[in-house]
């Protein structure tokens, strides 16, 4: 009787042991900001204390004027940015995403493109939860 207790008892654990876990995520080198804004579009990478690897910006690239804050403007701040920190040996990132323009989308696959693994993406767009206070009324 006891050995057929024993046998159940190492049937279940043996099915918990062979469970299949959900794979781990990797564990990002560095993280990656993408400050898109109406009038530039900014690119830093750092690691996860905080020190800063390498930042770009639209202008810093060459683009002037409202070219700072387009596809192409942020594209290319990425793609400088990437370059700067595929050298220092970082490939694993964390993409933090603030703004809302067209300049993000481009400046992610700009990422992915110079051969960074993605490991998750946050929006960190900033939204009012009851705005300003409205003016007052006008009388006449």
């Amino acid at each position: 009787m006891a050995a057929a207790g024993t046998a159940v008892r190492q049937r279940i654990a043996d099915i918990f042991r062979k469970s299949k876990s959900l794979p781990m995520r990797p564990r990002p080198d560095c993280f990656v900001t993408i400050n898109c804004s109406l009038n530039n579009t900014h690119v830093c990478f750092a690691t996860p204390g905080g020190r800063v690897i390498t930042k770009s910006s639209a202008g810093a690239v060459g683009f002037r004027g409202p070219e700072r804050s387009s596809a192409e403007g942020a594209l290319a701040a990425a793609q400088a940015a990437a370059a700067r920190a595929r050298e220092k040996g970082f490939s694993v990132v964390e993409v933090r995403l603030r703004g809302a323009t067209s300049g993000q989308s481009s400046a992610i696959g700009s990422i992915a493109a110079a051969g960074f693994r993605i490991a998750s993406f946050e929006d960190l767009t900033g939204f009012p939860t009851n705005g300003c206070r409205p003016r007052k009324t006008r009388r006449l």
